[in-house]
């Protein structure tokens, strides 16, 4: 049976819960899942240091997993280009899987991500997918990773508001941490509410299904050993 490992690039194990909770309710069939997290790095990821410490840590967990497709949890796909050198099955990001989604859905979407720190990361993430043209902005919520599971009705509240602001008619969740929210998000504002988790586990299976893996023609190429030079 082929296996998706789903990586939550945090140390905090009740966001791995959260997701082992919601890629169990949405598993397509004949598949194996995976829900996983390193030992070490860093409880949240909220800017660019602490994805370099969590990319450490992502590699060194995927050398000691066996799977046929990866999906990073973090929506600024932290380390999943490192990860497809070294996989070679195909690794998504959840960030790159909904805004994706978005310009198949609509014409217009938006991003919430929780901390003003992460806006940069998603808008530069977007322009190097190529999916910026119909990104009508990307907002914060202003509260840390770690409180979003308390705070449902503050994001409700903050999703509208965007909605009203950028006219979008679809709304990404940027972040793993929002993955609980996206059924009831969506049936409050009436929009399609895109979360990257379980979009990202989804397509990952229709690759596996078409045989389809990482390209090791150049980029992704596995590392080269390399010997120090005296």
């Amino acid at each position: 049976m082929p296996k998706i490992a789903i990586i939550n690039p945090n140390t905090t194990v009740s966001m791995t819960n959260g997701l082992r909770v919601t890629v169990e309710r949405i598993a397509p069939p004949g598949f194996e899942l995976l829900v996983t997290q390193p030992n070490t790095g860093v409880a949240s990821i909220e800017g660019f240091s602490d994805g370099i410490k969590a990319s450490h840590a992502l590699l060194e967990l995927t050398e000691q997993i066996q799977a046929d497709g990866w999906l990073v949890a973090c929506a600024d796909d932290t380390g999943v280009d490192a990860l497809r050198e070294v996989c070679s099955g195909p690794v998504m990001g959840i960030g790159q899987a909904a805004m994706q989604a978005a310009t198949l859905l609509s014409a217009r979407y938006s991003i919430l991500t929780p901390m003003q720190r992460s806006v940069a990361i998603l808008e530069n993430n977007a322009r190097r997918y190529g999916l910026d043209a119909s990104l009508q902005g990307v907002h914060a919520l202003n509260l840390p990773v770690l409180a979003i599971e308390k705070n449902f009705d503050l994001i409700k509240q903050r999703a509208r508001q965007i909605l009203e602001k950028d006219n979008s008619e679809c709304l990404v969740l940027g972040c793993a941490g929002f993955t609980r929210f996206r059924k009831p998000l969506e049936d409050a504002l009436g929009i399609p509410v895109i979360d990257g988790v379980q979009v990202g586990v989804h397509w990952l299976a229709g690759l596996i299904n078409l045989g389809l893996k990482t390209s090791k023609h150049c980029t992704y190429n596995y590392p080269e050993q390399k010997t120090e030079v005296l």
